[in-house]
């Protein structure tokens, strides 16, 4: 019975131990840290707002109080990972600080660290959430105001008809409203302009919208959509619309995986407001589209359909011809696939064009197709992009000049890098007269070459490239030469970087032949040397640069030696700076068919004054000369002119 007691008194006294180590390490260890984390807190507090409360104000003023004395020079205050201690105004009790830009409405944080007088460090952080008023998340303009007037002190003779004085103005404005599910954008670019002579649009004097677009976005529980109209970006294929900028409108919605785009714009171009929306009119002078796509698993896959129609002037803007209209339309099929996490992409397109590209000839629209399948790769260090292409000698769409018609052929372009190598290689084939008509020959064009780079060198970076490209023709009709034209071209570079010194060395040798005529056998040796250096107040960047075409057949040699020099310094810092920038290029033929040189040369001082003057921001004065000459040796012919001008110009920042 004693030995049982004992037993069991020995057991308590071993659980009692454990208890109280348990103790100790939940209550009085946790105590120690928030003791300390709360004296933090004590030593610095923030009043205004209150930690955890909301604030409504575009650009709150954040006070805190401090209890002990801290060392300025120590104290980092961080809003929203952004350092703003270089605005922090210092109390009698402690701080405060006012964001110089307007503050996105949601949550905040606050980071203070640094040493009290004591020698005791501190960090301590307070949360905090702001919105911009009480109907709106956010409600506030952003603008900026950039001038620039000019004034010509001295010019040559032969810039009599250039104005002697010229004022410009540009404003960018960014307005929000925004809700919990609505947002509204208005974003445009106001000029003011005025010269002492003529001007011919664009620009023209005076004050002109120069774009603007307003949206609309709604976001839903499952339906999202955007209504804009202004100036628009629309790139819905590389084949049917790609990259076009016109104005007009345009609405998106998009239902869980599911995307529906319409748009309607101006077919030519508009420079400023007249007052055309670009949604007035008909297909005469619009271009209309619409593009459905789905989103199949995960976001895995997305099929996509485009269809656009409409019209664009012979003429347009800053160009002009006596042809009729452009018209015609546009059906696009288009997949898109990611695998394995983004490292594999899949993608391909089948187009189907019906084109007139003069409305007043005799010749009716043309019906074309095009089509390519491509996909990339990038597996570890390596990376391989290969697109096959097709399209029609006929095909063509409104409102996209950049589609090369008449061609097919494939790319190849990969590579890989490793700790000190990167190597890169590519190759392509492409070939005209896709449909074999028998009145053209079918030109050929292939290349292909590759580059390594070296870095294993820290202060000699190097590297090599080669590439060979021809020109060949086949199915020639009677009477038509053949072509047989190679180039093979190798270039390489090293560097030497050390400090604030850079020296760049390149070389290159070109050799083309013609294998049907020798008339056109050329070698091209080119040898470049660019050092630069920077001090403190002073950066000097000069290149040399030297040019050798042979023309094998006549056995002439042409050479161009270039030199350029440009530094910027500051002379007072932050004050005064200064600038150059000069140009000599000498061109000489050995058998005296060519002995002509350029000078170009311009220098600017320019004077900063206080970073704010008025409502002024970083205002600035500047003396500015300009040097151009260009001489004929053979023919003894000089021209020459220069123009010294005194420019002021001057940044206004305003938000509400």
């Amino acid at each position: 019975m004693e030995l049982n007691l004992r037993i069991k008194f020995k057991k308590a006294g071993i659980f009692t131990g454990i208890a109280v180590l348990l103790l100790i390490l939940i209550v009085f260890l946790p105590r120690d840290v928030r003791s300390e984390n709360n004296q933090m807190i004590k030593m610095i507090k923030m009043i205004i707002p209150e930690p955890g409360t909301e604030v409504i104000a575009k650009k709150p003023i954040i006070k805190c109080r401090v209890a002990q004395a801290v060392d300025r020079d120590t104290l980092v205050v961080i809003l929203d990972n952004m350092d703003v201690t270089a605005i922090v105004i210092f109390t009698e009790k402690g701080f405060h600080v006012k964001p110089v830009a307007i503050l996105p409405s949601g949550a905040h944080t606050l980071m203070i660290s640094g040493v009290s007088t004591a020698g005791e460090r501190f960090e301590v952080s307070f949360d905090f959430s702001s919105r911009h008023s009480t109907l709106f998340d956010e409600a506030y303009s952003n603008n900026e105001v950039t001038a620039l007037y000019d004034r010509v002190m001295a010019k040559s003779d032969n810039l009599e008809g250039e104005p002697d004085g010229k004022v410009e103005a540009n404003l960018t404005t960014d307005n929000i409203l925004q809700t919990s599910k609505w947002r509204f954008l208005l974003n445009s670019n106001i000029r003011y302009f005025d010269q002492s002579t003529s001007a011919f649009p664009p620009p023209s004097k005076g004050v002109e919208i120069i774009n603007y677009l307003l949206t609309a976005k709604y976001r839903g529980n499952e339906l999202d959509f955007t209504a804009a109209t202004g100036d628009l970006q629309l790139n819905e294929s590389e084949n049917t619309v790609a990259y076009l900028s016109r104005r007009g409108g345009q609405l998106l919605l998009k239902h869980k995986n599911f995307n529906l785009n319409s748009f309607v714009v101006k077919s030519d171009q508009i420079f400023g407001f007249d007052g055309d929306l670009g949604l007035e009119g008909d297909l005469d002078d619009h271009i209309i589209g619409v593009s459905g796509a789905v989103n199949l698993f995960s976001d895995k896959l997305q099929l996509k359909t485009v269809y656009a129609t409409g019209s664009e002037p012979g003429d347009d803007f800053g160009s002009w011809s006596t042809s009729g209209d452009k018209k015609g339309n546009v059906i696009g099929f288009i997949m898109g696939s990611h695998l394995l996490d983004d490292r594999v992409i899949l993608d391909a397109e089948l187009d189907f064009s019906r084109y007139d590209a003069d409305t007043l000839d005799e010749f009716g629209s043309e019906s074309d197709k095009a089509y390519r399948i491509g996909g990339e790769a990038n597996i570890g260090n390596y990376s391989l992009r290969a697109i096959y292409k097709y399209t029609g000698p006929e095909y063509q769409v409104v409102g996209n000049p950049s589609i090369q018609k008449d061609l097919q052929g494939i790319s190849i372009q990969g590579g890989t890098t490793r700790e000190n190598h990167a190597v890169t290689f590519s190759f392509s084939q492409y070939h005209d007269n896709v449909k074999s008509n028998p009145l053209y020959s079918r030109i050929k064009t292939m290349a292909f070459g590759g580059d390594y780079n070296f870095t294993g060198f820290q202060a000699f970076p190097m590297g090599i490239s080669f590439e060979r490209t021809s020109l060949t023709s086949s199915r020639e009709p009677e009477f038509t030469d053949p072509i047989r034209t190679y180039t093979d071209t190798l270039t390489g570079h090293i560097a030497y970087i050390r400090d604030r010194l850079s020296l760049g060395f390149q070389a290159g040798y070109g050799f083309q032949e013609d294998r049907i005529s020798d008339f056109n056998d050329t070698t091209n040796i080119n040898l470049s040397l660019s050092p630069s250096y920077s001090w403190d107040r002073l950066s000097i960047y000069p290149s040399f640069s030297f040019n050798r075409s042979r023309a094998h057949f006549t056995h002439v040699n042409t050479d161009t030696y270039t030199t350029n020099l440009s530094f910027n310094g500051n002379l007072i810092p932050e004050k005064m700076a200064c600038e150059f920038s000069g140009t000599y290029n000498k061109t000489t033929a050995d058998d005296n068919s060519t002995d002509m040189d350029t000078i170009n040369a311009s220098t600017r001082i320019t004077y900063f004054f206080t970073n704010k003057f008025w409502i002024m921001t970083n205002p600035a004065v500047a003396l500015m000369a300009q040097y151009n000459q260009s001489r004929d040796r053979l023919f003894d012919q000089e021209e020459e002119e220069f123009r010294i001008l005194l420019s002021f110009t001057n940044n206004i920042s305003f938000s509400f």
